[in-house]
């Protein structure tokens, strides 16, 4: 029966036979008795042993951070394509004839993904951004606040072409706000001409941006201003008229 020996127990057994064979020799030639040499030589083993069994250790954290190394690279990746849609993992089909190189490996998959992520985060801030401006020229941002906290949950493509669809409604709204601010200003301008009014003083108490085209405040808050403002002074005509007419009514009938 074949009895195989552990690598601790006949390795270093193994290396410290030629250490004890050429100092053994020494010994002789010294004259040494056979029991200092007995000790010394136990004592050389036990040494031998100690050191390969501290070897044997190192090498087994290392391979063991190796493989930790690599399992959280390849969890980051995988992470990462399912927040992208799951497009931006191609793998490069290396596992690496060792763990050093399959750790290289993955290492330099990873820094790609991260760039790829990065830049796609950045398109996105882009857009969410656009979203939250136009969302508070409109009055109305709650629901894009909520998304600069979970725009790292989904970044696929999908989600950023929703983001602009969304972007390009709340561009279309804007316009139509503003060419409803331009129509409400129009009717205003009209009725302060008949009174003789100062447009601009009026407008200014409803939002100083209305007296700059180039900055019109289009929330709903100003158009109802703007459309309550337009109310009163159609009601002051009809007054001013009403009165006329009763005036008109009473020198005819003198």
């Amino acid at each position: 029966m074949w009895i195989v020996a552990s690598p601790i127990a006949g390795f270093p057994r193994r290396i410290c036979l030629l250490k004890r064979l050429f100092i053994y020799e020494i010994w002789s030639e010294m004259g040494e008795n056979e029991d200092e040499k007995d000790a010394a030589l136990a004592d050389i083993e036990k040494e031998c042993l100690l050191v390969y069994k501290r070897k044997v250790e190192e090498a087994s954290r290392c391979k063991a951070n190796l493989l930790k190394e690599i399992a959280m690279g390849r969890a980051e990746i995988a992470a990462i394509g399912s927040s992208m849609g799951g497009q931006e993992i191609h793998s490069n089909g290396r596992v690496g004839e060792n763990l050093k190189e399959e750790l290289e490996n993955v290492t330099v998959q990873l820094e790609e993904l991260r760039r790829k992520k990065s830049e796609r985060m950045n398109r996105f801030k882009e857009v969410i951004d656009e979203l939250l401006s136009l969302s508070f020229q409109l009055g109305d941002s709650t629901d894009y606040l909520k998304m600069l906290g979970a725009e790292e949950a989904d970044l696929s493509l999908h989600k950023l072409e929703e983001l602009r669809r969304q972007l390009a409604q709340l561009q279309n709204e804007k316009s139509k706000r503003l060419e409803e601010v331009e129509r409400l200003l129009e009717t205003l301008t009209l009725l302060c001409s008949v009174r003789g009014e100062d447009l601009k003083d009026l407008i200014r108490g409803i939002h100083p941006s209305l007296v700059d085209s180039n900055t019109r405040d289009v929330s709903r808050s100003t158009l109802d201003k703007l459309d309550l403002m337009i109310g009163n002074l159609r009601g002051v005509k009809l007054q001013r008229m009403q009165k006329i007419q009763d005036l008109a009514v009473s020198l005819l009938e003198l």
